[in-house]
């Protein structure tokens, strides 16, 4: 029979066997260890599985909590993870990637194709006055008087941040705190917008707008 150990010796057949801890489960969890005690690359705890090396998948994947990958993540088809996924390696998916947390990549990232794109799903619906939501990739806003003055803090280097004046019931000026390159930025009609990124050393800098006034 393929795959049996019935030809091994029990000191041969024991390296090729399992083992799945000498204690009870916990947060800390335990490494999946061969027979002869040699750790593989996936562990266990009771709040997840994790994966130290490459996961490789000729299918798609789908987490239902926050997803940590040390290594190098490919997956052939489509990755579907309903908390936040973080990758310190290489993310390679040549389907489509909905993550309803926040994606994180420290290496490379390929994804899918024009047919397949990031969907930004993270909004905000904000309005009036105040400050803007810095951790949403979206503010759909809506305006309830004239010249309101809206805010946004500091976010992290990198981060893309799109604002959009949604509904138009007056007007909207807004005053990042930090920022290069403009003082403020006002919003006069709906649809007008405006999509940023943060850069440490200067703040939120345009990318690109539509409508709005730059002073």
């Amino acid at each position: 029979m393929a795959n049996s150990l019935a030809s091994y010796s029990p000191a041969n057949a024991y390296p090729r066997l399992l083992q799945i801890g000498d204690s009870l489960l916990d947060a800390t969890g335990f490494f999946i260890r061969l027979g002869d005690g040699t750790a593989t690359p996936l562990k266990i705890t009771t709040a997840g599985i994790a994966v130290t090396g490459t996961i490789s998948a000729s299918g798609g994947i789908t987490a239902g909590g926050n997803s940590t990958v040390t290594g190098t993540l490919s997956i052939s088809g489509a990755a579907t993870v309903g908390g936040a996924l973080t990758v310190t390696g290489t993310l390679t998916a040549s389907g489509a990637a909905a993550v309803g947390g926040a994606l994180t990549v420290t290496g490379a990232a390929t994804i899918g194709s024009l047919a397949a794109p990031i969907i930004l799903s993270s909004s905000e619906n904000f309005s009036g006055a105040g400050a803007v939501s810095a951790t949403t990739a979206i503010t759909l806003h809506t305006t309830t008087g004239s010249s309101q003055a809206i805010t946004l803090a500091d976010g992290t280097s990198g981060q893309i941040k799109t604002i959009i004046h949604a509904v138009d019931g007056g007007s909207a000026i807004l005053t990042p705190a930090t920022k290069t390159g403009y003082t403020t930025i006002t919003f006069l009609a709906a649809g007008d917008s405006v999509t940023l990124i943060f850069i440490t050393t200067r703040g939120w800098v345009i990318l690109g707008s539509r409508g709005v006034t730059i002073a």
